[in-house]
């Protein structure tokens, strides 16, 4: 049965309703409620919180339950997926300059001459660029 504005409104708290195909409402207090995307991936079920209504209305909600789908039918798990992003994120932000340095420093390291070099690198680093370029997220 397929969700309207009125039918949102009139549901009582606490009860969860189905859109179809997975798509779930469960109404948390007059005019709020949470979304969730309930599907089965490997004879597992799963439930992927997709957000609160009413910030995602419904027209967003069957939008990106939508994009989960298509996760599903590429054989991705839209849960690990999301995992993901949010780790690459997570990453991103934490990532500092000294330590994209040190990456290019160990990568580099076996290509050099002599092993003073990698000392020398660390050491120009530490005193001239980290101070200032690792306050900032790379």
């Amino acid at each position: 049965m397929k969700l309207t504005l009125a039918k949102i409104k009139t549901l009582p708290i606490g009860k969860k309703i189905s859109d179809g195909q997975g798509l779930c409402l469960t109404k948390t207090a007059p005019n709020k409620g949470r979304w969730e995307h309930r599907y089965m991936i490997n004879k597992r079920a799963r439930v992927m919180a997709l957000g609160t209504y009413p910030e995602i209305p419904l027209i967003k909600a069957r939008h990106i339950h939508f994009e989960q789908r298509q996760l599903l039918v590429e054989g991705k798990d839209p849960l690990e997926q999301k995992h993901r992003r949010e780790e690459r994120q997570r990453r991103h932000v934490t990532l500092r300059f000294s330590h994209v340095a040190e990456m290019c420093i160990a990568q580099q390291e076996h290509n050099w001459t002599n092993k003073k070099h990698a000392h020398d690198w660390r050491s120009s680093l530490r005193r001239l660029a980290y101070p200032l370029l690792t306050k900032k997220p790379f």
